[in-house]
């Protein structure tokens, strides 16, 4: 049980109503408008040591991303939710990201996220960063 944290926590239901425990007093925090979107890569540590991803990773998607053997496909996420998977390839001296969305069609204020995602990557790795949507 959780008899030891005593006081620190409480329990919450999640979005699918499994029971769920969280510090007491945490904020969960206001989502931003737009969204964020964030760039994973394999094997990150947001999705791999989970038994069960259910709460950011729909079961609808979980066979595209996690392949088997404890692999994880790069994820895109929106709001902490994977809604895609991405790959990069080189073009010469230039670091190309192909997208693609899993959930839909992409939204509308994807691709200005994934601009922004592609300048941070251009800064840190000193390359030009371009982006596609397309089969991963």
């Amino acid at each position: 049980g959780h008899a030891a944290a005593g006081e620190r926590i409480a329990q919450v239901t999640g979005p699918d109503g499994t029971p769920l425990v969280a510090a007491r007093g945490a904020d969960a925090g206001t989502p931003q408008d737009p969204p964020p979107y964030r760039l994973t890569g394999h094997f990150d540590p947001y999705l791999l040591g989970y038994a069960d991803r259910g709460l950011v990773l729909p079961p609808s998607l979980a066979s595209r991303i996690a392949t088997g053997g404890g692999f994880l496909m790069p994820c895109v996420l929106r709001d902490g939710m994977v809604v895609g998977t991405w790959r990069h390839t080189w073009r010469g001296a230039e670091m190309a990201l192909r997208v693609e969305p899993l959930t839909g069609p992409p939204a509308p204020d994807l691709g200005e996220a994934l601009d922004a995602e592609a300048a941070d990557l251009s800064r840190f790795l000193a390359v030009p960063v371009g982006w596609e949507y397309g089969a991963v």
